[in-house]
């Protein structure tokens, strides 16, 4: 059987706009799926990601990972796009440079929204938007 476009898998890879983020994106969509790079301040760069596959294969979405309901949008407009979510690679992170005594609190709370509960929010509570992932993963147990 061959495998078509709407059949084939799909990824939301957070911070996918550059780094090992893109470098996860680009490997995903050699092997087949269909992938879906958020960013926050690399528009050029996820675009360019995307150009390079074609936009039936590699999409980019702003979402910053710090904010639920841009990553609930991020996950809606994947599964809009291409149907279904099978993988999602939280990749998206940050760190402000310097001694930890010096970091302003802003900083600090920055991180640990974008590195922490970012982590958290597309797999956790935000997968019951996301039914496909949900049976695919019950179903591999």
């Amino acid at each position: 059987m061959t495998q078509t476009v709407r059949d084939s898998r799909v990824a939301l890879v957070t911070g996918g706009s550059r780094g090992i983020g893109a470098g996860i994106a680009r490997r995903l969509a050699t092997d087949g799926l269909r992938v879906a790079v958020t960013y926050t301040s690399t528009r050029e760069r996820a675009e360019a990601i995307a150009s390079e596959f074609g936009p039936d294969s590699v999409v980019a979405i702003h979402a910053d990972s710090s904010d639920p309901d841009a990553v609930d949008a991020a996950v809606a407009r994947t599964v809009a796009l291409f149907g279904r979510l099978d993988v999602v690679v939280v990749n998206a992170g940050i760190a402000s440079v310097g001694r930890f005594d010096e970091l302003e609190s802003a900083q600090i709370d920055r991180m640990l929204q974008v590195n922490v509960t970012g982590c958290c929010t597309p797999c956790g509570r935000r997968c019951a938007i996301c039914p496909t992932t949900v049976a695919s993963s019950r179903s591999a147990a």
